[in-house]
């Protein structure tokens, strides 16, 4: 379950998120996801001979994914504070992964 999650981020000691924020043509964060996923498996295809997904496996690929970007995209609450509450960071980025600002968490 996903409380069983809580007892392991009590090990780590900071915390960074990558967090894509959407641009147009980009409607969501989570069409930049599929975005680069698709980009990875052409420059896979482009070094293999071709080999891999079509762009439809990919985006099925992705679908089974993007529920956890959906729950994990802010962090969830926790019970308790964690132990790198207030010293994490949020990485803000465009499509072309270009920072656009960072906050703390």
């Amino acid at each position: 379950s996903l409380k069983d999650y809580t007892e392991l981020w009590s090990h780590f000691d900071i915390f960074i998120q990558i967090k894509p924020v959407p641009v147009q043509p980009y409607p969501s964060q989570y069409s930049i996801v599929y975005k680069w996923r698709l980009q990875q498996e052409h420059n896979m295809k482009a070094d293999n001979g071709g080999r891999g997904m079509s762009d439809e496996a990919v985006k099925a690929f992705v679908d089974r994914y993007i529920p956890g970007y959906v729950f994990f995209g802010d962090i969830p609450p926790f019970p308790t504070r964690p132990t790198w509450s207030g010293k994490s960071l949020k990485l803000l980025i465009d499509d072309e992964r270009r920072q656009l600002g960072v906050e703390t968490m």
